[in-house]
């Protein structure tokens, strides 16, 4: 029987007619418009979720750090309160300044503490930090000289009790931005003052900045009536003492003030408001989308071109014909011409289906991908190396696409073997890394063993399609928690590739079988796989051009072993090559 006619009983209505091919296409449209909209609108539900959840996260952990920072601000200006109230007398400046540096010993506030004492006349009586004395050149002056009445009035209240308030940030003259911590001082019933600490706000809320994976992140500070602030300024209208900016400012970013969550935090008297948004909301689900919608319309494309191709087969098929009965004359001509085109619409046939065999690996590999995806929260690293892996299996697929093509050329004449040494280590390790993710969904490990500097003459496409389909079927017939081994190894002038498998194995009437068209469908794998069995055809052709063999062993529950056979770098002359390979199959017990 013809591998024409055999496919056309096998593939019924799906590759053997123009109305099957139409229809074949129909229904990838119809999945395209359809289907793919509702794949892609659960898989960006499903992330729009994680996400929710990495952004409640990352506020909360932003309004802990934010009030822990306070509170050790106001913890230690409540010992300072302290000190100053506890003696039978007022301490003096000096006295002030070195309880100040004991209590800041072990404290990690690098920056300056400003801390100055105001009588209740609002005139600086102390003013210095921990490294030197006024140093704004306070004392003596005013505060009404920088302070609106409103403000004035506000210290009044503040003096006449001991309680401690945060009061509103401001630009300091120093060049910083100040949050003033502030407590009146009552001496014996007495009020003598009140005490204003102000610390630079960059250090409250550096922290915030220095958290891991904080670069994904925008973040929204105000405070009062919405008045904006970073850790170089405020933003309320009042004078700038230097032209600093904060990169991390959030208008510097165009991101949507619908996409921020916001909360309130009242520390103090003071009323915080503190929102959190991603940097970047649509990336990933545009990479996702350009991904499903590339494959669909690769595929489209390809079929297309088919259902064009076999059209024009077809026309000139028809052509042919019409001139044999013209021209009886031409007629061996013409018959010679029709076998040709009938062996290129076979070849046709023969590489739908294997389209069909060896796209379902790396298409696995994508809906085994994207399934984790949607089913387990990832982390940010985590999603980027799925990111990898779908591009991998995508472009995997793109290059089964190319080698195919390349063997339909070369069947039909119109392309050779492209021989140039490869590197069999590299060949090896290129094909198991792309089948690992097929084979870590079976949880089947893909161990290989390659000679030291081992090269032979040969396609290297074609040896990558051979050792994918051979390792591909080695893990579709075996038992999930098992091993594929694959060794490459010189036997004389024989390079030899060799995959074992401890999986379901043949009859010896399955392995003599192995590489006819006429075998039939391929047997379903150990998870229910399934496969038409021409990808061993496929392999076994390419293995044939290189004029190389293939040998199976096996035995039905043992696994199975299959030999590559192939020339080294050093064989030439066919004779010689006959017997390198007569003489290793003799001593492998052949």
């Amino acid at each position: 029987m013809s591998f024409a006619v055999y496919m056309a009983k096998r593939m019924i209505f799906f590759v053997s007619g123009i109305n099957g091919q139409l229809l074949f296409l129909g229904i990838i449209l119809v999945f395209g418009s359809v289907f793919l909209p509702v794949i892609q609108s659960r898989i960006e539900k499903k992330e729009a979720e994680i996400l929710k959840v990495h952004l409640e996260n990352r506020h909360q952990q932003t309004l802990i750090t934010f009030e822990e920072s306070m509170k050790g601000f106001v913890t230690l200006m409540s010992g300072v309160r302290a000190f100053m109230v506890s003696g039978d007398t007022l301490p003096s400046q000096q006295e002030l300044q070195d309880f100040l540096a004991y209590q800041m010993k072990d404290l990690k506030y690098n920056t300056p503490i400003i801390l100055s004492f105001v009588d209740k006349n609002h005139i600086f009586r102390y003013s210095f930090n921990q490294y030197e004395d006024d140093p704004a050149k306070l004392i003596g002056s005013s505060v009404r000289e920088f302070r609106s009445a409103a403000e004035i009035a506000e210290l009044d209240a503040v003096m006449r009790d001991e309680l401690i308030h945060l009061l509103a940030p401001i630009n300091m003259v120093e060049g910083k931005v100040g949050i003033p911590v502030t407590f009146g001082i009552v001496r014996d019933e007495q009020v003598l003052g009140y005490v204003a600490a102000i610390i630079d706000f960059k250090t409250l809320i550096n922290p915030i900045y220095n958290a891991q994976s904080v670069e994904s992140y925008v973040h929204h500070f105000s405070v009062g009536d919405h008045i904006d602030f970073d850790r170089e300024r405020i933003y309320d209208g009042s004078k700038t003492y230097h032209d600093r900016q904060d990169s991390s400012f959030y208008k510097n970013y165009d991101v949507p003030e619908n996409t921020y969550l916001y909360s309130g935090l009242d520390l103090y008297g003071l009323k915080f408001t503190i929102g959190t948004a991603f940097l970047e909301q649509d990336e990933q689900r545009f990479n996702m989308s350009i991904l499903l919608y590339g494959w669909y319309l690769l595929l489209i494309a390809f079929v297309g071109f088919s259902v064009y191709r076999l059209l024009h087969y077809r026309k000139l098929n028809g052509e042919l014909n019409t001139s044999k009965a013209r021209v009886e004359s031409h007629k061996v001509m013409l018959e010679e011409q029709n076998k040709e085109l009938q062996r290129v619409v076979g070849t046709k046939d023969k590489l739908f289906s294997i389209i069909g065999h060896d796209l379902r690996g790396p298409l696995s590999s994508i809906v085994t991908m994207m399934s984790e995806s949607q089913h387990n929260r990832i982390s940010p690293e985590e999603k980027l190396r799925f990111l990898a892996g779908l591009r991998d299996a995508a472009k995997q697929s793109l290059n089964l696409l190319d080698n195919l093509l390349r063997w339909s050329m070369i069947n039909t004449g119109a392309r050779s073997l492209d021989l140039r040494r490869v590197d069999v280590a590299k060949l090896v390790s290129h094909v198991t890394d792309h089948l690992e993710v097929v084979g870590r969904s079976k949880d089947i490990s893909i161990v290989a063993e390659v000679s030291n500097g081992l090269e032979l003459m040969g396609d290297r496409d074609m040896l990558s399609t051979v050792l994918r389909n051979i390792i591909s079927n080695a893990i579709k017939f075996s038992y999930i928690h098992s091993e594929v081994k694959v060794r490459a190894y010189s036997a004389g002038h024989l390079v030899i590739f060799e995959v074992h498998d401890s999986g379901v194995g043949m009859t010896e009437e399955q392995s003599s079988t192995l590489f006819e068209v006429d075998r039939g469908m391929g047997d379903r794998g150990t998870e229910g796989e399934a496969g038409t069995g021409l990808g061993l055809i496929v392999s076994h052709d390419f293995v044939k051009l290189h004029r190389g063999d293939i040998k199976v062993e096996s035995r039905e529950g043992q696994g199975s072993m299959f030999r590559i056979i192939l020339p080294g770098g050093d064989v030439s002359h066919e004779e010689e090559l006959a017997k390198s390979k007569e003489e290793h199959l003799k001593a492998s017990g052949w």
